[in-house]
């Protein structure tokens, strides 16, 4: 699996970045800014990850014109949003996100989240 971390925090990432690269089936190809991450659409499109994991701020309104736009790819990855309030919950799922890890809940729940996905992608084919 293909995995692409966006934040405007890079320092929050990097840890489960690694961590989730160290997993056998997982490889992170990428970071990118959320604040660019709109210019970014067509390198998502070109390198094609199967998830992308969106750590925000709901203060950032680019989070959600992100995922509108993602809506619009040929081949869309599955979207995780991070957060650390669990009231975003539902507006990341409004949004078009997959699915909502709300931050301090550990990699292993973001693995378990990944995975499940994962498996629900791979019994849609």
């Amino acid at each position: 699996m293909k995995l692409i971390f966006v934040s405007n925090e890079k320092a929050l990432v990097i840890g489960p970045a690694l961590w989730l690269d160290q997993q056998p089936d997982m490889e992170v190809i990428g970071t990118f800014d959320t604040r660019t991450a709109m210019d970014s659409l067509v390198t998502l499109e070109g390198t094609q990850p199967d998830f992308l994991l969106i750590e925000c701020k709901w203060t950032d309104t680019s989070v959600l014109e992100l995922l509108s736009q993602l809506q619009k790819l040929e081949k869309q990855p599955r979207t995780i949003v991070l957060a650390t309030r669990a009231g975003s919950k539902q507006i990341a799922l409004d949004a078009g996100a997959d699915a909502f890890v709300q931050a301090g809940d550990g990699t292993k729940k973001l693995l378990t989240t990944i995975r499940s996905l994962n498996l629900d992608m791979n019994y849609a084919v």
